[in-house]
């Protein structure tokens, strides 16, 4: 049975992640990320992998296709995948991937790929929460546009920021205790980010 075309789609921002437009799909349609992500055909059961946004299969990228009009050229281009043969490592061959040889790529990268992501909380305010690609690479340490470096963690609980769990549209920025599923998040990056949401923003969507 083919996906079934949604109605409400934001555009995929230029340079940022595949679960930041997730994210964006969530909040467009006001529903769960893990909801948002199945309802896209990203994913197709209760949970998300933690290595989500490392690369898209030919069959994601169909049912993508069908269910938000997303090009396979833009799907690709906003998963980790986009930085290989360059700042990252080249792919395996496509008939390989299915014997260990995607998962020995991503072993090799482990200590350049972090599973949680640095911020620009200046950007995050500018474009409405869209967490870009490039902050997930463990080099990039500062936004030039801004004059600033990244932070790693939230300011006010230390908690990693913008992980593959699960949770409220609070926890998808921090995290907060419980891997976010749900804690309250601190304060001093999510309310610099929601209160742009909370006036209709949507960055580039």
């Amino acid at each position: 049975m083919s996906p079934r075309r949604l109605a409400l789609v934001p555009d995929p921002c230029p340079g940022a992640s595949l679960l930041s437009w997730g994210d964006a799909l969530a909040r467009l349609n006001q529903v769960s990320r893990t909801e948002a992500l199945r309802m896209a055909g990203l994913i197709s059961s209760s949970t998300v992998s933690a290595v989500f946004g490392y690369r898209v299969s030919d069959a994601v990228v169909r049912a993508v296709s069908q269910s938000t009009g997303v090009t396979g050229q833009r799907l690709r281009s906003m998963t980790l995948a986009h930085y290989a043969g360059s700042a990252l490592e080249p792919l395996p061959p496509d008939d390989a991937k299915e014997c260990g040889a995607w998962a020995a790529w991503r072993y090799r990268l482990r200590t350049v790929l972090p599973k949680q992501s640095n911020a620009c909380p200046s950007c995050l305010r500018e474009n409405g929460g869209r967490w870009l690609l490039k902050w997930r690479l463990v080099w990039s340490f500062a936004c030039v546009r801004h004059q600033r470096y990244l932070i790693s963690q939230c300011s006010g609980c230390g908690s990693a920021l913008h992980r593959v769990w699960p949770g409220n549209p609070q926890s998808w920025i921090c995290p907060g205790a419980s891997r976010g599923l749900g804690l309250s998040p601190a304060r001093p990056l999510v309310e610099s980010v929601a209160g742009e949401e909370g006036r209709g923003g949507t960055g580039c969507g």
